[in-house]
């Protein structure tokens, strides 16, 4: 068995020590640099390698053992894992001063939040409509007030992903939506700060629950689309433009 031969990146003060060794190390078993089977570096070379402390490896390989990337093997020392064993999706790469980091997000935020609203309209409760309604009230009452209405607003957007009664889909849309709440609070600032715009903001999340009321997953799914793309816009995102 071999040892995997490292590539050394320069660290930085701006991210977590653990974190930026874990996705180093990370990034050379995707790319195929450390192959399934090799083994590890001593914990010792490692510490010399990237020169920090002992906690600070053993906290970067326990994050690469807990994503399924090294196993320890009785005899054999830690080891590189197939890159296809990996347990979870990680996006500490995103970048926020990389304008298409939010892009990225977003683009996926508008995929999920449109099947989201479909499902919703095939699947919700009562109740779910009776939650709906109210956090509607709670953001025109928000308008009245001049407010951004960002916390109804955020709860309404994740009420219609339970209403889908997916779970994983209800996970994974309150996943982006976290990642991308600064986003959606510059969107709503804009909404509060632009004449006129808040009524037809409302109107676009009034159109999304007609359509999960009444029970037309094509009517939902056309006006989440509608409404996610404008709210793209009104964030200052790009979305669905080429690279340049």
């Amino acid at each position: 068995m071999s040892e995997a031969i490292l590539s050394k990146i320069k660290l930085t003060s701006d991210v977590a020590l653990p974190q930026q060794i874990a996705e180093n190390l990370e990034a050379q078993i995707r790319d195929g640099e450390m192959k399934p089977g090799h083994k590890l570096p001593s914990e010792a070379e490692l510490c010399k390698l990237y020169d920090v402390s002992r906690t600070v490896i053993r906290e970067a390989v326990s994050r690469l053992k807990h994503d399924g990337l090294l196993e320890s093997r009785q005899g054999s020392g830690i080891t590189v894992a197939s890159w296809e064993n990996r347990r979870v999706f990680r996006v500490d790469w995103i970048d926020k001063s990389d304008p298409y980091s939010y892009n990225f997000f977003y683009e996926i935020r508008v995929m999920i939040g449109v099947e989201s609203a479909a499902l919703a309209a095939i699947r919700h409760q009562e109740q779910d409509l009776v939650i709906l309604n109210r956090l509607m009230d709670e953001m025109a009452e928000a308008i009245k007030k001049g407010e951004a209405g960002s916390v109804p607003h955020r709860i309404f957007h994740k009420s219609i992903a339970a209403a889908s009664y997916n779970p994983l889909l209800i996970e994974f849309e309150s996943f982006l939506h976290d990642r991308l709440w600064d986003v959606f609070k510059r969107a709503r600032r804009r909404t509060q700060t632009t004449p006129g715009l808040a009524p037809k903001v409302h109107q676009e999340h009034q159109m999304m629950l007609d359509g999960i009321a009444s029970r037309s997953p094509e009517l939902a799914r056309q006006a989440a689309l509608n409404h996610l793309r404008n709210a793209s816009r009104r964030a200052g995102l790009n979305i669905n433009q080429p690279l340049d």
